[in-house]
């Protein structure tokens, strides 16, 4: 999904133009445009760290010490398994990178944070749809302009969409009972 849907969608409950096709657009426009992309990366990034992690698998070099997390492609959020040869490696996480006695190339698994959208950027999760993430958006919005009201509102739909999109596919298991006569 592009973010200019996302952004056209949030127009949309604003009653406003959609003006991000103008070549020039205005003051305003501009400034709207970027407070609404700052407000949809805050809740993506809330969406990524708290539902939805994004991971990686990438091959690192160990020297048997400190692997620094800023030798890393993404920003790590948090790791979660290193590798070699196919095996486990037990590992220490520190503030600044991972401890551990190992040698050679390895492949380690981290939950990581995306790069900040901008308007040609897409999101390709297919569990997120525009009118989730306008929601949220606006909820923002609306909480910066201390319009509590619809800070609320959009908020609560927000949630409450994530939380059904989170739950959505996994098994519901009901306990055996004794059902008697």
């Amino acid at each position: 999904m592009q973010v200019k849907d996302i952004l056209r969608d949030c127009l949309k409950k604003l009653n406003r133009a959609d003006f991000l096709e103008n070549e020039t657009p205005t003051e305003q426009e501009t400034a709207l445009l970027s407070r609404l992309l700052d407000c949809l990366n805050l809740v993506y990034q809330e969406i990524v760290t708290d539902y939805f992690p994004l991971s990686v698998v990438e091959e690192v070099q160990l020297n048997g010490s400190l692997f620094r997390y800023s030798e890393l492609e993404h920003r790590l959020i948090k790791p979660i398994k290193l590798e070699k040869d196919g095996k486990n490696i037990t590992f220490t996480a520190a503030p600044s990178g991972i401890y551990c006695g190992a040698v050679g190339t390895a492949a380690f698994t981290y939950c990581y944070l995306p790069e900040a959208l901008d308007a040609g950027s897409e999101i390709d999760d297919y569990r997120l749809t525009s009118g989730l993430l306008s929601n949220g958006v606006l909820g923002e919005y609306y909480f910066l302009d201390s319009v509590f009201d619809m800070a609320s509102a959009y908020d609560a739909k927000f949630r409450n969409d994530l939380s059904w999109a989170a739950a959505k596919g996994r098994e519901i298991k009901i306990k055996a009972r004794r059902w008697g006569a």
